[in-house]
């Protein structure tokens, strides 16, 4: 969302010597961040406005011209070679010296072709005020000739680009900005409001809402009035300058205007050229058949779920969203229809998405506009084109009706120091809820709320709370030591929380990495992953391949598994815990785990080179996350019973007596084929876990954030010495070392030829792989583990270090 300073002005009166560095500190304290401010007056400070008075052909150029160019009390020469270029035009001069925004270039003066120039004329790309441009500048008579640029044009004001969270869409308006700037105490709002006109004559056009109880709340009330007698004329310097200020371009009165009021008041409203319209128009949903021409140029199929504008013949607009090529105004519209309305924001945000339309109009629909503004900006619209383009108008047309009850919260002010931990006056409560909109009545410790038609964000208790503390300012909050040490130790995640951490540590020290999907897939997944219940459809989902909530993590996981082997990018495995939706209740809500495994097995191995990850791999996968949460593996027994998704002879389902705990094993070999890969797979369903788990781990399960430390042994024994022998010692002399855990002790290498003189001997080559637990080890940390190692086998098995 972009505004500059002025602009913002004409809707709050500012507190004296305000700065940039004020309103910007604010807004972000506020939660509207400030990403960037814009002074083009700095780059283009330079710029002169100037009037062509002569143009004569380059003598050695066909395409140049030699401008004479007056800059009020002096003329200079310029070599151009715009198509556009003409006598008493007035453009943009660059005196020699200055530098082009563009691309950096400093004017000097240079010969072209024979003839040198004293400066040269801009076009608005060579400025960056337009992405691309097809000549120079051209500029209104009333442009003073001599004056800088930047100035005349309102460009020395900054501008402010501020970044919006989906909830703020009453901050997608300059109003809607003033009004949170006004609350936090930096000035004060300018009462606006408008007497309603009276029309001279009834509308010729009707509105007509033809919507059925499925969809009846698509749209809820719109209005219009007719205009005739208009004059389409080129947009006044205020308004031309309102909207090159944000990076809009002017087109006509009528356009400029429904873009300025967007802006201005947040308030999305369309132009129709009435002389292009076919009877009254109707809001209805589209038929199947039908599609639209639209402004952007591109023609749209249309379908029963989007919701449309059109006349007795056919569509004109996509309702909320983009209106239509056909009866859109021009230079020659001497008649005009007005529309306003008010719809629902999940039909807007449907049919953007369906469409891939993105639009200023849909942008502020899908977030919520303020529904008092459609009487508002009809009135506001009115006078500005009547005032700006002549004409007369009719009387206001009108189908529906909007509900305008307020939301109403009672607030317990006490629950502000409660949830904040400091405390703020209820007379200063009471004076920032009315600065920001709010209607309050007070009964000692309980405000009883009306909160303003344009924060559809403003639900509960807890949302007044914030917005309290965001104008109270979060630098506010103090700092409060804990009361005791025994207050670090008690547990901040419930049985659910910490039991899930549990397991995430035990799969990723099993080498698997861990996955964060969206809590929904596709209808082809949710039909090869059903079980004996309808999956929950989403009414308006991101996507149609996001439209359904989960009954499966698998799907989501397998699904990023083959995208990343596609692309090259190989891994042993993923894993995801998170929630799967079996209905829309809560109780119907299962929190799951699940991982997959594919490819091969490359650890060390004396006896053996890589293989293909087996069922006894995804197994222990399964067995390690439940062994995690104090599970016992002597207790588990296993069935056959398994869903269709897994193959009938590589899988097996967990079971604690007769309580299912999950499923491994072989993806079935039709899946294997739809994905195009063999997989292994395994899901544990925690809600089915024992309630009265300890919530104290296993040691060998705390969850670490430190790396682990890998070290390589080779020993000399005597040829009757097994490795399980030196593995045993090792694990022995570690056992007392309580600042490691040791994952691992693997044989990788045995070798009996040619290691000496003596035939009796064989070397025997140990990876160990220890977990530092509460911090990273020291040099002399890792030589002391190194010597237990090597002493511990030297006195177990007369194993000596190779050299």
């Amino acid at each position: 969302m972009k505004f500059s300073l002025s602009w913002i002005s004409e809707h709050i009166e500012f507190i004296p010597n305000i700065t940039i560095d004020m309103i910007s500190n604010s807004l972000t304290n506020l939660g509207l961040e400030v990403e960037s401010i814009h002074d083009t007056s700095k780059q283009l400070k330079d710029f002169l406005i100037a009037k062509i008075i002569d143009i004569s052909p380059h003598p050695n150029a066909d395409r140049l011209n030699i401008c004479k160019v007056e800059l009020g009390k002096s003329q200079v020469s310029v070599v151009c070679g715009a198509s556009n270029v003409k006598v008493n035009l007035k453009v943009v001069f660059a005196p020699i010296g200055t530098t082009i925004p563009s691309n950096g270039l400093i004017l000097k003066k240079k010969d072209i072709r024979g003839v040198t120039g004293e400066g040269m004329l801009c076009s608005l790309e060579e400025l960056c005020l337009e992405g691309k441009s097809d000549g120079i500048v051209e500029l209104s008579e009333g442009a003073p000739i001599g004056k800088i640029y930047a100035d005349w044009a309102g460009l020395s004001d900054p501008i402010f680009e501020i970044g919006l969270t989906p909830n703020r869409g009453d901050c997608a308006s300059i109003l809607g900005i003033a009004r949170e700037l006004a609350a936090i105490g930096l000035g004060t709002l300018k009462n606006k409001k408008m007497t309603n006109i009276k029309g001279k004559y009834k509308s010729p056009i009707n509105w007509n809402i033809d919507l059925n109880s499925k969809n009846f709340n698509a749209c809820s009330y719109v209005k219009g009035r007719y205009f005739k007698g208009l004059k389409n004329v080129e947009s006044p310097e205020w308004l031309k300058k309102r909207l090159i200020s944000i990076g809009l371009k002017p087109i006509s009165t009528l356009v400029d205007l429904t873009n300025f009021i967007t802006f201005d008041l947040g308030r999305p409203l369309h132009v129709f050229d009435a002389s292009k319209i076919q009877g009254n128009l109707h809001m209805r949903m589209a038929r199947d058949d039908e599609e639209l021409l639209a402004l952007d140029g591109k023609k749209y199929n249309l379908n029963k779920t989007i919701l449309i504008i059109s006349d007795d013949e056919k569509p004109v607009s996509i309702a909320g969203i983009m209106g239509g090529e056909a009866t859109s105004c021009d230079a020659n519209t001497t008649e005009m229809f007005l529309e306003v309305a008010y719809f629902n924001k999940k039909n807007i945000a449907s049919s953007g998405r369906s469409l891939n339309i993105l639009s200023d109009a849909r942008y502020r629909f899908e977030r919520g506009i303020d529904p008092e503004y459609v009487d508002e900006g009809i009135n506001i619209m009115t006078s500005l084109v009547l005032d700006i383009c002549g004409g007369e108008v009719s009387e206001e047309v009108y189908a529906g009706k909007v509900d305008l009850k307020k939301n109403k919260i009672d607030f317990n002010c006490s629950k502000f120091k409660m949830l904040c931990g400091i405390e703020i006056d209820i007379k200063e409560q009471i004076d920032i809820l009315i600065k920001l909109g709010f209607e309050v009545k007070h009964n000692q410790n309980i405000l009883s709320l009306l909160v303003p038609t344009w924060r559809h964000d403003i639900i509960d208790e807890v949302d007044i709370v914030e917005e309290l503390l965001r104008v109270k300012g979060y630098d506010s909050l103090e700092e409060s030591p804990l009361d005791n040490f025994s207050t670090i130790r008690k547990p901040v995640l419930n049985i659910i929380e910490y039991r899930n951490r549990l397991i995430s540590s035990a799969l990723v020290k099993r080498g698997l990495y861990e996955l964060v999907t969206f809590s929904f897939f596709s209808e082809i997944s949710a039909l090869l992953f059903k079980k004996d219940f309808s999956p929950v459809i989403l009414e308006n989902p991101i996507s149609q391949d996001l439209s359904v909530m989960r009954v499966s993590l698998l799907p989501n996981i397998i699904d990023h598994f083959v995208k990343n082997s596609k692309k090259g990018l190989k891994n042993s495995g993923l894993f995801e815990v998170g929630p799967i939706y079996y209905g829309d209740r809560e109780e119907e809500q299962l929190t799951c785990s699940a991982g997959i495994r594919s490819g091969n097995v490359s650890s060390r191995h004396w006896s053996n080179d890589t293989r293909e990850v087996d069922i006894y791999d995804i197994k222990k996968d399964a067995y390690k996350a439940l062994e995690a949460v104090g599970i016992s593996n002597n207790n588990l027994n296993l069935d056959k019973d398994v869903p269709i998704w897994y193959h009938p002879g590589r899988s097996g389902a967990i079971k604690l007596g007769k309580i299912l705990l999950g499923y491994f094993g072989e993806l079935h070999p039709i899946y294997s084929n739809k994905y195009g890969i063999r997989l292994l797979c395994f899901e544990l369903f925690h809600d089915n876990f024992p309630k009265s788990l300890k919530k104290k781990p296993n040691k060998n399960f705390i969850p670490y954030s430190l790396m682990p430390i890998k070290r390589d042994f080779a020993f000399l024994v005597n040829k009757e010495i097994s490795s399980s022998e030196i593995v045993d010692s090792i694990k022995k002399s570690l056992n007392s070392v309580n600042y490691i855990e040791l994952m691992e002790v693997n044989v990788f290498d045995i070798y009996k030829k040619n290691i000496s003189e003596k035939d009796d001997k064989k070397s025997i080559a140990i990876e160990v792989i220890i977990q530092p637990i509460e911090k990273t080890l020291q040099e002399n940390q890792i030589l002391d583990i190194s010597s237990l190692i090597v002493e511990g086998a030297r006195k177990n098995t007369n194993a000596i270090l190779r050299e």
